[in-house]
């Protein structure tokens, strides 16, 4: 019994670790299927007509343009950054989007397109 108080009394005056903005932002993987569901959705408005329907590259606007669009389907997250940063401010015949959504935005998008297969533009199966 002596032992159990004198170990939460130690507990009790632990000095506690500071909660830091990156251990919150790491924890919130609860938040991801909105965070998906939400990208999806700024996908079908803004991206598909030049990326396709499943980020294959070849939505109907993609025969107008004077270089394909790349396919975005299955996109690793190693290539967020500069994507990120390509949607913001544009790149060739791809508009900037900055004035019309975030950088959070912007990668809820690529969490999306994370979702895809990259071969097929479908979602990927869940791995049991």
């Amino acid at each position: 019994m002596l032992l159990i108080i004198l170990s939460s009394l130690l507990w009790a005056n632990e000095p506690k670790k500071k909660t830091t903005r990156r251990d919150v932002y790491k924890n919130r993987d609860h938040m991801r299927p909105k965070a998906i569901k939400k990208g999806e959705m700024l996908y079908r408005d803004l991206c598909w007509q030049c990326h396709g329907k499943q980020g294959m590259g070849d939505g109907p606007l993609s025969k107008a343009l004077t270089s394909v669009p790349p396919p975005l389907a299955g996109m690793s997250s190693k290539k967020y950054s500069k994507m990120i940063s390509i949607v913001q401010v544009g790149k060739g015949p791809m508009p900037a989007y900055a004035e019309l959504i975030d950088k959070h935005d912007s990668k809820k998008i690529l969490q999306w397109l994370s979702t895809l297969d990259s071969t097929t533009g479908e979602p990927k199966k869940a791995s049991k």
